[in-house]
Formats: C-alpha cells, structure tokens, sequence
C-alpha cells in the first residue's frame, strides 16, 4: 500500500510533526504516564466547582485498576451511577448506598447518580459489586492532560501544510453528522464561506458558547483544550464538504467533562438527528455521532452510563470514536463499545500505523492521525500547558495529532456515504469503507486519505 503522497516536507514541518509524536509517544511508559496522571488531576481540581455555561467542572479523584494498568483511572470524586431498569432496582440502590452514606443526586431515565464521601468510594463500589446493582465510578473523560508534560500541542501550520478548501455552505438534505466535544465559540470560522458557518450549536444553550468559556484557568488565555471540538469539526468538513454539522458540548475546554454530561449530550445529539432525520422524511433517525474521547475505567468494564445511551440509539445512527492515544491495547471507551467504531492513528504517510495510537483486537478503523491540519479558536496559549506557547489569530487554523482527528474523518467519509441513498441502512456505509481498506493487526481497516 503506497503511502498518502511524496513526502516533501521541509525540514520545520518534519520538526512539528515529530515533536507531537514523541509528545504522545512518552504516554505508552505507564510510570510516566502515571505520574502526569497525579500532577493533571491536581492542577484540574483547581478549577472544580466552576460552572462554565452550565457546565460544571468537577472535583476529581484516582482510582486504581486493579491487576491492570498502573495508570490511575480519574473519576467524578464520590460519584456512583447505576442502571435501574425499575422501581425495586432503584429501591435496592437507595437502600444499599444510603448504608456507606451515598445519596442520589440525579436522575436521567434508569441512570441515576449517587454521591457521598470520595474517602468511601470504593466501599460504594464494592456494596454495589456485592449487592448485584448494575453500576460504576462516574468516570471522568479527559482530553489531553493539564500539565506541559502531557500529550501533543496544536501549532501553527505552515503554508505547504494547509488542509483542503472547505464547502461554502452546507446541504440541508445531506447527512447530519453530530459531534460531541468541547464545542466551538460561536463566530469562530463563521463568517461567509467559513469553515463553520453553518455549524448548528447545539439544542441547549450548554452547547451555544463564546470565547469566554474556553478562557477560564487564566483569562484570557486559553484552556487546555480550547480548540479540541473547533478542529474535530474541521475534520469533519474536510472529510465531507457538505455535511449537515451540529456541535454538542458535554466537555469543557479545561480538559474534559463526566460520564454523566457525555450521556446529556449524546441524547441532545441523538435528538437532534432524529429531527433533521424527520425534516427530510426519513423512515427513522439516520446520521453519524462523533466521540473524540475516551477514557479507561476502574473495573475494566464499559462505562454503564454511556453504554446505556448507546444502546438506545437508532440502528441508522453510527458511531465513530477515538481509539485513544497511549500506545497500548488497553480498550479506551466508548471506543471499544460494541455499538461504536473505534478509530486508531495512522502516523504523517497515511500508512504506518503510529507508535503512540491505542491499538487492538476491539479497533474498527484507522487513517491519518499525525499532522493534520483543520479549524482551531483564536488566542493566546498558556505556557502553564504548552512548554512552546503560541499566539492563534482570527479564524486560525493548526496543525495537531491524535486519535481524536483521525475519527471525524471517518465519521466524515460515512456520512458521505450514507448521504447516496438514505434508504440503504447506515451498515452499508461500513461495510464499503472496509472495502476501501487494508485489513491489518490491531488498526482495523487502515483507510487511505487520498484513496477518499
């Protein structure tokens, strides 16, 4: 398999993608990534209990992953949230948790939160194990960590490095693809013929955002991970110039959001799919769901919250998720779920898989996931999180790496797909993009960029 195009990059530009790789390559050693996992979760709970447009930041603890990884798995401090499929499940949860002093706190359709003293969160989670009550740490999704030492940076591209025109508008008609995330600050790249001018925000005003929710560790420069959505919605474009696009937040750009806000945007996302499905007179909910996130969890098990809202999407619904970037074969979900595709990295040719991608049996797809060019927010970076900060203009674009852009090109070139005759069930899509592929060991189908 050849790779994506003769590499004539200058020497800069092999520098930039170098340095993101090795940034993500430090990850794979567990001690390593052990440590930056304690020092991230510190500088984080320095911001918990801020609402940033009606989202919380939460305060965050670490558990350990018994007989695994020696990487500690970050969740919501004292949170527990269980399935109750109904009235005597629920009764039986109250009861066993009000015995270590858990209370509920929440309550969404059959998941409902409990919360209590994080000193008893595993004596929570071991009266659950006991007692046979379908549940688990709210476990928290982050996004890249919120020291300097962790994870790769976005940068300024060069002018050999610029991603392909984007659509001048979209179709109303075409396939809706939703993408949950950080969000994007309305106005950013929404000028005429902008990268995402016609970007929906949302349902809720949790998704409509301005440049003060991605400033809020040390205004007015940026948070961690203030771009993150901004550039999976570039790729999105980039992979499919007239898609029908919805951003929904359930992460803050401090770094990342809770099992429990992941699930609220999902259903959000859902809904919204479901009435531009109907708008189009589609027999049912037809679309592609992006999850640029994943997370490990304490037991080794699906997260129950997100599994449960998954399931309960429309079989017409895909659902494209990052694989992960920790070079390991530990499954990150909701990556790994059986109701999602989960998407590796291949490294800059568009043909090696990357050293730094999460990878295994449970991996669907893979493509491009180093270099990539697309749509990030203006601003000044933070060198608290960035050791090379940098300056982002109006409307910027950056170059940045990562499982997490490698999967809304996927979501991209499915929705395209689907868009060809919406009659066909969404399975189709899949099965051609398999056929556009090179099976391989532990990156699923690898997909060529310029093959698409």
């Amino acid at each position: 398999m050849a790779s994506d195009k003769t590499d004539d990059r200058t020497p800069e530009e092999k520098a930039q993608v170098a340095r993101q790789a090795e940034a993500l390559e430090r990850l794979a050693d567990d001690e390593w990534h052990a440590r930056v996992m304690r020092d991230s979760v510190a500088a984080h709970n320095e911001w918990a209990g801020r609402a940033v447009n009606g989202l919380e930041i939460p305060r965050l603890q670490l558990m350990d992953a018994p007989g695994r990884s020696v990487v500690p798995v970050p969740v919501v401090a004292g949170q527990v949230v269980v399935h109750t499929s109904d009235p005597t499940d629920h009764q039986e949860a109250v009861d066993a948790l009000a015995a270590v002093g858990y209370r509920e706190r929440s309550r969404s359709d059959a998941i409902v939160t409990f919360s209590g003293d994080p000193a008893d969160l595993a004596k929570a989670l071991e009266v659950m194990a006991d007692k046979g009550i379908r549940g688990s740490a709210n476990h928290f999704v982050a996004l890249r960590g919120w020291t300097a030492k962790a994870g790769a940076s976005p940068e300024h591209p060069t002018s050999r490095m610029q991603p392909h025109d984007p659509a001048k508008g979209d179709d109303e008609s075409a396939t809706p693809v939703a993408v949950v995330d950080t969000g994007v600050p309305e106005g950013v790249h929404a000028g005429p013929g902008g990268w995402l001018a016609h970007v929906e925000h949302g349902t809720s005003a949790v998704d409509r955002i301005t440049m003060a929710d991605v400033t809020v560790t040390a205004p007015p420069m940026l948070d961690p991970a203030a771009g993150h959505g901004a550039f999976a919605l570039g790729m999105v474009r980039q992979a499919y110039p007239d898609v029908h696009l919805g951003s929904f937040r359930a992460l803050t750009a401090v770094g990342g959001g809770s099992e429990v806000d992941v699930v609220e945007a999902i259903e959000r996302a859902a809904g919204w799919i479901a009435a531009v499905s109907a708008a189009n007179g589609w027999a049912r909910p037809r679309g592609v769901l992006n999850l640029s996130f994943g997370t490990t969890t304490v037991d080794g098990n699906p997260p129950i919250a997100i599994e449960q809202a998954l399931d309960a999407l429309s079989p017409d619904i895909l659902v494209v998720a990052a694989a992960g970037n920790v070079g390991n074969t530990e499954p990150k979900w909701p990556g790994a779920s059986k109701r999602a595709l989960g998407v590796a990295a291949l490294a800059h040719d568009g043909v090696t898989p990357s050293t730094w991608s999460t990878r295994g049996s449970w991996v669907d797809f893979s493509t491009i996931g180093e270099g990539l060019v697309s749509t990030h927010v203006p601003g000044e970076e933070n060198p608290r999180f960035d050791p090379q900060p940098e300056t982002f203009g109006t409307d910027p674009l950056a170059l940045w790496s990562g499982t997490s852009f490698a999967a809304p090109l996927i979501a991209g070139w499915l929705a395209r797909r689907m868009a060809e005759d919406p009659s066909v069930p969404a399975q189709d899509a899949v099965t051609w993009l398999r056929g556009r592929g090179r099976r391989t060991r532990d990156f699923g189908y690898a997909i060529r960029r310029d093959d698409m």
